[in-house]
């Protein structure tokens, strides 16, 4: 009884694993996104120092 509530424990932690870094790896790449569509809206230079350090610091 304990192995198998176990071995079932294991596969929900493996799947949230899973589902986590998945979430993750689209978080970052719609991150990426957002910041090249400020980019191409916004051509100031000072607008893109600060929001590429603010993304760097908060990454």
């Amino acid at each position: 009884m304990r192995l198998s509530f176990f071995l079932c424990s294991l596969k929900i932690a493996a799947i949230l694993i899973i589902f986590h870094s998945i979430c993750k790896h689209y978080l970052a790449h719609a991150k990426q996104i957002l910041l090249r569509i400020y980019f191409t809206a916004n051509p100031g230079w000072i607008e893109h120092a600060v929001v590429l350090a603010f993304h760097l610091e908060f990454s």
